[in-house]
């Protein structure tokens, strides 16, 4: 009894199974099938080495033989992508730098990171329009984000102001105060003349 020996690559099965298969002697098998899982489609069988294009095929059994079904695969999509816009406002830097759009693939956790230069302060992120405290801030990118880095220059307080001449008590009454109004008058004019 002559032997089918029937075999499938790599993206597909076969009607009959994979395997080997007993058949009489001059007997025609028909429906072989290659049957390619999604993504892929039927390329070729090869019969004891050589193409058969034919899908499904048939055989006549005078020996052994061996079936092969080779199939070819889609290309794998292209990952998904979105794009992270990172912008300054004030004076600062981030990681990675401002004033720039990448892409990354979907579901990637992005952490930036603001610093602010001298005579600034690092206030906050705002994301798509949302106010953020965190810094680094995670981003995760499920969707295309927009990101700002929100700096703002320190103002330092006024130094205490400092009088040159020392207030005059009130000793009572208007004359006190006249004093006082007059060393203050004094003080402003450049002194009593």
């Amino acid at each position: 009894m002559p032997i089918l020996t029937i075999s499938a690559g790599e993206g597909g099965t076969t009607v009959p199974t994979p395997g080997t298969h007993d058949y009489a002697l001059g007997s025609l098998v028909t429906g072989i099938t290659a049957q390619p899982y999604p993504g892929y489609t039927f390329k070729i069988w090869r019969l004891d080495g050589s193409p058969v294009y034919e899908n499904p095929t048939y055989l006549f059994m005078f020996a052994d033989h061996t079936l092969e079904a080779e199939f070819t695969g889609a290309p794998p999509p292209p990952p998904v992508t979105h794009s992270l816009t990172i912008t300054l406002n004030g004076q600062g830097i981030t990681d990675p730098p401002g004033n720039n759009v990448y892409q990354y693939d979907e579901g990637t956790t992005v952490p930036v990171t603001a610093q602010a230069l001298t005579g600034y302060t690092f206030r906050h992120w705002v994301k798509d329009g949302i106010d953020h405290s965190e810094n680094p801030i995670n981003v995760l990118m499920d969707a295309d984000h927009l990101l700002e880095a929100v700096f703002t220059e320190t103002v330092e307080p006024p130094p205490a102001a400092e009088w040159p001449w020392q207030p005059l008590a009130i000793v009572g009454g208007l004359e006190g105060i006249s004093v006082l109004v007059i060393a203050f008058l004094s003080y402003v004019s450049g002194g009593i003349t």
